[in-house]
């Protein structure tokens, strides 16, 4: 047990600056990793919801390509969808119909042609 003794030195304040010099050269170890690794990690999360917007977007086309192309379907396969349309778009009527115009009028003044309408306040 003697051998034991002799071979532990006391170094006094020397040990404890040892233990604390490598405490802080572990320390910044971490801080340079951390520093180093903070970046990359914002990056990555600011692509993944760039990637998360890019697939909105693409599933928000994909339904729009569906709806056109219901559409376009529609179109070729139902005569009455290409009438409506026509009817709609293009102000089209068959031959023995007649096309009825009706427009909003602006109230009429108090010149007495109202046919009695009193005046409005």
């Amino acid at each position: 047990m003697a051998g034991d003794e002799s071979a532990r030195v006391d170094l006094g304040v020397f040990g404890w600056l040892n233990r604390i010099l490598v405490m802080l050269i572990v320390a910044a170890m971490g801080a340079v990793a951390a520093l180093k690794y903070v970046p990359l990690i914002r990056t990555n999360v600011r692509l993944a919801q760039r990637e998360q917007e890019l697939k909105d977007s693409v599933a928000a086309k994909k339904a729009h390509s569906a709806r056109l192309a219901h559409r376009i379907r529609q179109l070729r396969e139902n005569p009455r969808v290409v009438e409506r349309e026509a009817r709609a778009q293009l102000g089209l009527a068959r031959p023995d119909e007649m096309v009825v115009w009706i427009t909003a009028r602006a109230p009429r003044g108090t010149n007495g042609a109202s046919g009695g309408a009193g005046r409005i306040r």
